[in-house]
């Protein structure tokens, strides 16, 4: 038998050992995230150079993410690129191996890989999207919409729900504007079209994100440039507006994006379970308090169903996503002539996590409570055996009890855009950023940009 002191010590060493994978994905990254959000992003990257295990770790999905996008933010585009195409191929292969998912599966999910979130790989697309525009490479920027176009048909085979997330408007919003620049205005219509549809259907109702009046204005314009005139006069009189077709000699146009905050992250939380037995071979999982009744075959073992029902409560730790407000709630360009243009809510990032986090929390749970009968039949059955053995395995299996507290943290809590028509030439275009409480603050744009093309510009932080 073991004795009591030390049964002590490996207890005080398995918390020992604990305590950095008990961190959160965040807390764990604290210089890195700290530098970034105060806007030091060559110190930001600097941290992420330093660490040796990102590359090649289970987050490396995240490590490469992450380096994408403050290199984007730096105005390092191919070096960006370099980045978030090694994401994509992380993103596209499943690698865990079936050991690494039993581990997962009995310990915690921490030890699997990381893939990302299905918004997540989807905005991986926008990012390389945004940065090819912005290289003037347009062909490429016609790639990534092809692909992100890829990845969303796979979701709606994946998912028959209509309640699920499984569409991004969004997405097909970008994918108009790039057809648009590259003069393809009849796939830019049709993408419109499909943004229109996703907007209508599913972004005011879930995500709280209106239908964008320029959408209504780009859709009336390609429909119009394409010879459409059936098309205009249909969404002249859905929208109640006319289509108006100025001129643009001697001028041209600036695409403006607002990554407006920081996203979501992360953190664990837990929830205690009464078990009861139900007979051949199921055991029901039950939290009165939220209203939750799961039952789980863990097989038709009696001895290990009696082991198990003889345990009153059973902890589970799960992911749940912690809301960052942003500072600025909303924001305005004033073009050379001083007019005033709204930047608009084109992708509420933070709504859609919360949601793709709700959309699986069955799924999720019901994996964890496998996992839990798993971790406590194999404890009492050892108990039987040995007390102090099956006592330091009831230890393990309590510090191992873990949620994947993994995500993207450096996305924006959302992303606005606007369309602006400005004189050929170089110009200045101011961007106000209004506060919710506190100053406004206001940022001067330099554009240049010849007659006919696209000048592109994103304002990123807080």
């Amino acid at each position: 038998m073991l004795r009591y002191q030390t049964i002590q010590k490996i207890a005080l060493g398995l918390l020992v050992l604990c305590i950095p994978s008990c961190m959160s994905y965040y807390a764990k990254y604290q210089k890195f995230n700290t530098n970034f959000e105060q806007g030091n992003l060559k110190e930001a990257d600097a941290v992420l150079a330093s660490d040796k295990k990102g590359p090649k770790g289970k987050a490396h999905l995240l490590y490469f993410l992450n380096r994408g996008t403050v290199n984007s933010y730096l105005g390092n585009y191919e070096q960006s690129n370099d980045f978030f195409e090694q994401a994509y191929n992380i993103s596209e292969v499943q690698t865990n191996t079936a050991i690494e998912l039993g581990l997962s599966l009995l310990l915690n999910p921490k030890l699997a890989e990381y893939h990302g979130e299905t918004f997540e790989v989807l905005l991986l697309n926008y990012y390389k999207a945004l940065n090819y525009l912005k290289l003037g490479k347009y062909d490429e920027a016609l790639v990534e919409c092809k692909r992100m176009d890829i990845r969303l048909n796979k979701l709606t085979d994946k998912f028959s729900s209509d309640a699920k997330y499984k569409r991004d408007g969004f997405v097909h919003l970008l994918m108009g504007i790039i057809y648009d620049i590259n003069q393809d205005y009849n796939n830019a219509f049709i993408a419109y079209r499909n943004a229109l549809e996703i907007y209508e259907k599913d972004y005011v109702e879930k995500f709280n994100t209106p239908v964008p009046l320029q959408l209504k204005k780009d859709l009336l314009r390609t429909a119009y440039l394409t010879g459409l005139t059936e098309d205009v006069s249909t969404y002249e009189n859905k929208f109640g507006m006319k289509y108006q077709n100025v001129s643009n000699k001697g001028k041209g146009e600036m695409l403006f994006l607002w990554h407006n905050g920081f996203g979501p992250v992360k953190e664990e939380w837990s929830i205690d379970f009464t078990i009861v037995d139900l007979g051949n071979g199921y055991l029901n999982f039950v939290n009165l308090g939220a209203g939750l009744t799961i039952p789980i075959f863990i097989g038709k073992d009696n001895n290990q169903r009696a082991q198990l029902k003889d345990v009153q409560i059973i902890r589970m730790a799960l992911p749940k996503y912690v809301e960052r407000p942003p500072v600025f709630i909303s924001g305005y360009l004033t073009t050379p002539d001083g007019t005033s243009h709204p930047v608009e809510l084109a992708e509420n990032v933070n709504a859609i996590a919360f949601k793709a986090l709700h959309d699986r929390f069955l799924r999720d749970l019901g994996t964890a409570l496998l996992r839990l009968a798993l971790k406590k039949a194999a404890e009492l059955a050892l108990r039987k055996e040995n007390q102090d053995a099956g006592m330091v395995l009831g230890l393990f299996n309590a510090v191992s009890e873990q949620a994947d507290t993994r995500n993207w943290q450096t996305l924006p809590y959302a992303i606005y855009y606007s369309r602006v028509s400005v004189p050929a030439g170089e110009s200045v275009v101011q961007f106000t950023e209004k506060a919710n409480q506190g100053s406004d603050q206001k940022i001067p744009i330099t554009v240049n940009v010849k007659e006919g093309q696209t000048f592109v510009y994103t304002v990123s932080g807080q």
